[in-house]
């Protein structure tokens, strides 16, 4: 996986750009992506398990580690997201965040182990 360094803006991204991932490939971040696109994975193995997933934000250790197929996502923290494979539309941010969520949608979960136990559901909305 390549990093992106030509920082484009809106409509003059390079078209080359726009289905480009971006991770840092020494610490296994976006290791497993075959077909995603449009991706940041930044932090130690986060998107580990990323495919297909387009449009996802993962930044910290482990986030969205499981996220094979999981799209417009955004993972913040470590182990945020951890467990979601094929969820879309969550926002996730603090650490274990959203940690066993496997397939809910359009999720919220703010702080440190919110929705630590959710393993499915969506749009549900946890602070704390």
């Amino acid at each position: 996986m390549a990093v992106t360094l030509d920082p484009g803006i809106g409509s003059n991204v390079p078209q080359a750009q726009r289905v480009t991932n971006t991770g840092i490939p020494a610490n296994y971040a976006g290791n497993a992506n075959t077909l995603g696109k449009c991706n940041t994975f930044l932090g130690y193995k986060a998107g580990n398990a990323n495919t297909e997933g387009h449009f996802n934000v993962f930044l910290g250790d482990s986030a969205g580690f499981n996220a094979s197929t999981a799209s417009n996502n955004q993972f913040v923290g470590f182990s945020s997201g951890f467990s979601n494979s094929g969820g879309e539309y969550n926002t996730f941010l603090g650490m274990r965040s959203g940690y066993h969520v496997t397939t809910g949608n359009r999720n919220i979960m703010i702080g440190y182990l919110s929705g630590y136990q959710a393993t499915s559901g969506s749009n549900n909305l946890f602070i704390g």
